[in-house]
């Protein structure tokens, strides 16, 4: 899971904003009328519809293994199971890119983007439960991570997820507004 993060998010941030922001075509559009805010919600549109499809890759290989070697015994309960993991992940990816893109955007270079991208979908999970380990404070439960890490496991044992909204509104369009706010 670790790697199924870091790699596409990266792949995908830098396939889906560093060109244009490289070679100045985001202002060319922007000059041509497009309001910036389409521009970051469409970024964030491409991205998500990315890291979809890379999802859906990983789940179908998951699948196909699954049907060559029946002897692993595996349940239809096991694979909705396998579908909401990777659900969870293709989640927890938008909101990174959607926490990069905010970087992105205020400094105006991939790099910094990049770098937050990159230290969210490997440390900060890490360093919000020590965090809460040290203070006693729910700094990893009220976390992006947390939230969804919340969410996916009342799924998994039949309940509905209320922390994916907080997640998601407070998170993922936070950072997109936030992002509309900065670039305008």
């Amino acid at each position: 899971a670790f790697l199924g993060i870091i790699l596409p998010c990266a792949a995908v941030f830098s396939a889906v904003y560093g060109d244009e922001l490289k070679c100045g075509s985001i202002q060319a559009v922007i000059g041509r009328g497009l309001p910036r805010s389409k521009v970051v919600f469409g970024k964030l549109l491409g991205s998500a519809i990315l890291l979809l499809l890379i999802n859906l890759l990983f789940y179908l290989a998951e699948l196909f293994k699954i049907m060559i070697a029946p002897e692993l015994g595996v349940s239809i309960r096991q694979m909705a199971f396998l579908l909401l993991f990777y659900v969870f992940i293709f989640l927890r990816s938008v909101g990174y890119i959607a926490f990069g893109a905010l970087f992105l955007f205020l400094s105006d270079s991939i790099a910094s983007g990049m770098v937050i991208l990159l230290i969210c979908s490997s440390f900060g999970k890490l360093f919000f439960q020590w965090a809460q380990n040290k203070t006693r404070l729910p700094l990893y439960d009220l976390s992006y991570d947390g939230l969804l890490e919340r969410s996916c496991n009342v799924f998994q044992n039949g309940g509905f997820g209320w922390q994916l909204f907080p997640a998601l509104i407070v998170f993922v369009f936070g950072s997109t507004l936030l992002t509309i706010l900065i670039f305008e």
